[in-house]
């Protein structure tokens, strides 16, 4: 019976004795392991095996290694069949240090129980880090910018091909239509690649926002309103001086002037011919002449003032006329033209012409653009003076009942 007991006895004592070589022999690595100064085995950081180096040893590692492989990493941006990429380094950096103080704290917690246990547990199965990319978005962007040219497409403006006074309203204009451009939305895409690098990816589709024209077809077509018009009237007009007036008008004259484009009148008139070559100095006086060279220029000048068209240069001509605004009469001839810009930031339709009534004649000066809030007029303020009369050439804004609401000064004369 006790020979029998014997083995068991041993067999015990012998665990026994295993079980404390084993717990001492952890005891003694563990207390080893929180002593050093050294990263537990078996920890990795985005894949890079930092165990058993210390702090300085494994981010310089692994600052060695996150930036070369940046430096052969991109991201790739496509729109359509536009491809382009861009390189992480650029923009993007990683902050190794709390990583690595993260896999240095591993058994260092102060709980020994579980400081055992999660090495032990990092020892059998390894531990695994992972770096979180710092992006900086001010470099994303400027390097989005860089490139954004290869997405910009501008857009093109509508522009009218032709125009027809004697059409119906709202139909008088050819315009060819404007087509809206594009170009890359740097906030947006920049802001697209961050989430994209965050969820692990390294392809992302660009953003791009539309850009709409300047000039539309819509604000074109608001331009065919009823234009602003000045009229010089003629009762019992001869048949000489309407034969004039048509050999210079004929069944119209209009031009479309671009904006910031201007215009010189004697060749709107098509009458720099008679003018440089055959105009003899002081005029000859002929119906023909005073047509070209007054009647016209004033209507002219006066349509552009009240349609607020800039009139860059002209001359006076006679100040005393009764029918007119005083000041407001313009010759053209060898020594002066006038030359009218647009001003605005659209095209207008400046057109002349001629039309009878009855007995009575008109030659009229048309400009279309867009409505105007207010209508206006022209007037003439007359202050006499010891040596002179000043002359002040007005724009008046007025309102529906013809009431004054505003001016602007558009000319002194002395």
């Amino acid at each position: 019976m006790i020979r029998r007991k014997v083995p068991k006895l041993l067999i015990l004592i012998g665990t026994i004795i295993i079980v404390l070589i084993f717990l001492v022999w952890q005891i003694s690595w563990f207390i080893s392991w929180q002593s050093s100064n050294f990263i537990f085995d078996g920890v990795e950081v985005n894949g890079i095996d930092i165990g058993g180096l210390d702090i300085e040893s494994a981010q310089e590692k692994l600052n060695t290694h996150t930036k070369n492989e940046l430096l052969d990493s991109s991201i790739e941006l496509h729109y359509e069949d536009i491809y382009k990429s861009i390189a992480l380094n650029e923009f993007l950096s990683y902050d190794t240090s709390e990583r690595i103080h993260e896999a240095y704290s591993i058994g260092r917690t102060g709980n020994r129980f579980a400081d055992y246990i999660t090495m032990a547990r990092s020892k059998l199965l390894g531990r695994q880090f992972e770096l979180t990319p710092l992006i900086d978005l001010q470099r994303l962007e400027a390097s989005l910018i860089q490139i954004s040219d290869v997405y910009y497409i501008a857009p093109t403006d509508a522009y009218i091909v032709s125009f027809d006074p004697e059409a119906m309203l709202g139909n008088r204009m050819v315009i060819v239509n404007d087509i809206p451009g594009r170009s890359l939305d740097i906030i947006s895409t920049a802001e697209s690649i961050k989430n994209i690098l965050l969820s692990g990816k390294d392809s992302v589709e660009c953003i791009v926002s539309m850009e709409s024209a300047n000039i539309t077809q819509e604000i074109l077509q608001s331009i065919d309103s009823i234009p602003i018009s000045s009229e010089y009237t003629i009762r019992d007009i001869t048949a000489e001086n309407e034969s004039a007036i048509l050999q210079i008008i004929g069944s119209g004259r209009h031009i479309i002037i671009n904006p910031g484009a201007e215009i010189s009148v004697i060749n709107f008139l098509e009458g720099e011919e008679y003018i440089y070559y055959s105009m003899p100095d002081g005029g000859t006086k002929s119906d023909y002449e005073k047509a070209l060279t007054n009647l016209i220029p004033t209507q002219i000048f006066i349509a552009s003032v009240m349609s607020e068209v800039d009139i860059t240069q002209r001359s006076l001509g006679i100040l005393n006329k009764s029918d007119l605004p005083a000041g407001a009469d313009t010759i053209i001839n060898q020594y002066g033209d006038m030359i009218v810009k647009n001003n605005m930031e659209l095209p207008i339709i400046l057109r002349v012409g001629y039309k009878t009534q009855n007995t009575t004649s008109q030659i009229f000066c048309e400009i279309y653009r867009t409505p105007m809030e207010n209508a206006t007029i022209l007037r003439s303020v007359i202050k006499p003076g010891d040596s002179n009369t000043r002359i002040k050439i007005l724009r008046v804004y007025v309102d529906e009942k013809g009431n004054p609401i505003n001016s602007v000064l558009i000319e002194t004369i002395n």
